[in-house]
């Protein structure tokens, strides 16, 4: 699998729109052949139903062609909502970029 990993950063919970904007993101990366994926929540300040969703669908997408996501969130109470909904161990949720791209299986940042 090529090491290439695309960083989506949530800024705030996602819309319509921004969910829509996500999926067709990550379809049109894996059809470049990047398959690994890392979404920043680090600024989110809450998080909702939909974005998670969203999160899992992705996930699902990406381990549907071989590819892995993982999730950066380092506010208390993201990391505690991921974490009581049990996805905490689906997906991986890290404290930072660093962990994030190890757990990837990636050492270095490689631009996608």
């Amino acid at each position: 699998m090529d090491s290439q990993v695309s960083i989506t950063v949530l800024p705030e919970p996602l819309t319509d729109l921004s969910a829509v904007q996500l999926r067709k993101k990550i379809k049109k990366e894996s059809g470049q052949g990047i398959f690994l994926h890392i979404i920043d929540l680090r600024k989110l300040t809450r998080l909702d139903t939909r974005t998670i969703a969203e999160i899992i669908r992705a996930r699902r997408g990406l381990r549907e062609v071989g590819g892995a996501l993982t999730v950066v969130a380092d506010q208390r109470e993201v990391v505690k909502i991921l974490s009581i909904a049990g996805l905490d161990r689906v997906f991986g949720v890290h404290e930072n970029m660093p962990k994030a791209f190890e757990a990837l299986g990636v050492s270095e940042l490689i631009p996608a």
